[in-house]
């Protein structure tokens, strides 16, 4: 039994390989968005578009290698625009994509009616898990999910910079994947 199970995953694994070095190498802009609404008693309704875009080259081994931006923001009652800036590395294998991310550069501003939060000298990584499929030769299009843990080390309130403030954030966020390759 444990070898036919063995031998059905060594085939899997070599037909993926042979699909995944037919794809060749190329530029790659893979771009996802998420959206939610969300209704709250004290904290009030937001509309919440969050994105990626992920730019780089894949080489025939399935490697890949390029730069990301990550916006996310709100409106409502309380808002919240956060941006972020790294490199990626990751790895394409048939339909799926596997990438992980280093911030170097993150911000984020929080406001309500009274107050405003400032964040800076943000620094995290990200981690992405693609299922796409082709749409056509150049496109494929399927979810996206993703881990994000950003630590913020800066922080004013009002106006007023607080010291000593590091603050860490992490999420889950789905989303769907719009896969270019050239």
């Amino acid at each position: 039994m444990h070898s036919k199970i063995t031998v059905l995953i060594l085939a899997l694994f070599f037909s993926l390989s042979s699909a995944k070095a037919e794809q060749g190498s190329g530029f790659v802009i893979f771009p996802s968005v998420g959206w939610q609404q969300q209704n709250g008693y004290l904290a009030g309704d937001q509309n919440i578009f969050g994105m990626d875009i992920r730019a780089g080259y894949k080489i025939p081994s399935g490697f890949y290698f390029g730069l990301i931006y990550s916006n996310y923001s709100s409106s409502g009652t309380n808002s919240v625009s956060q941006s972020r800036l790294g490199n990626t590395v990751g790895y394409f294998l048939d339909i799926f994509t596997f990438a992980a991310s280093f911030f170097l550069v993150a911000s984020s501003t929080e406001t309500t009616p009274a107050a405003s939060v400032l964040r800076t000298e943000g620094t995290g990584f990200q981690f992405d898990l693609a299922v796409t499929f082709p749409i056509a030769s150049f496109f494929n299009f399927g979810p996206v999910l993703s881990f994000k843990s950003i630590t913020y080390n800066k922080r004013q309130d009002n106006g007023v910079t607080l010291s000593s403030t590091a603050q860490s954030q992490s999420t889950l966020e789905p989303s769907l994947g719009f896969l270019f390759t050239f």
